[in-house]
């Protein structure tokens, strides 16, 4: 008898533990850029997604700032994609939109107000002046603002922020 109390008393407890336990945070996804049908992310292996995106207009190589080897950067109308290698693929380390051609998956673009851009993504986790930096999910989304104006926006792998 005082086996089975013994094992009622533990399963009580586990039970109680379980649902007692705080629900989880809810995680925000991580931001992407959208080109046409093609989601692009940081971190993100670079080869599918330039096959989907088709012909670029320009390409550069530059010894890397952040990670070991070459950077590859590849330039279409309105956007950048920075990579770098590693195991013998490249992968994205930086999404630069320079134009009012294209804007965020959220709708934001070149021209936008700093009010703008907290309507839509909320207070930032940084800022200064001259820019507004959000984080999430290993990642971050800068907008540089000139006179309270957007002028560039990057997502940003973390070794970009330093």
């Amino acid at each position: 008898m005082k086996k089975w109390l013994c094992i009622a008393l533990c399963a009580l407890t586990l039970f109680l533990c379980v649902s007692c336990a705080p629900a989880e945070e809810e995680v925000k996804p991580a931001y992407q850029f959208k080109s046409g049908s093609t989601e692009i992310a940081v971190g993100a292996n670079v080869g599918p997604i330039l096959e989907k995106l088709g012909s670029y207009i320009d390409y550069r190589e530059s010894p890397s700032c952040y990670f070991s080897g070459t950077d590859k950067i590849y330039i279409y109308n309105g956007f950048e994609l920075h990579t770098y290698p590693d195991g013998g693929k490249d992968y994205v380390y930086l999404i630069l939109l320079y134009d009012d051609t294209v804007a965020t998956a959220e709708g934001v673009r070149l021209g936008a107000s700093k009010k703008d851009v907290t309507k839509v993504y909320g207070d930032p986790d940084q800022s200064t002046n001259t820019s507004l930096i959000y984080a999430c999910d290993g990642m971050y989304m800068e907008f540089f603002l000139e006179e309270g104006v957007v002028v560039e926006i990057q997502y940003q792998h973390p070794k970009v922020r330093g």
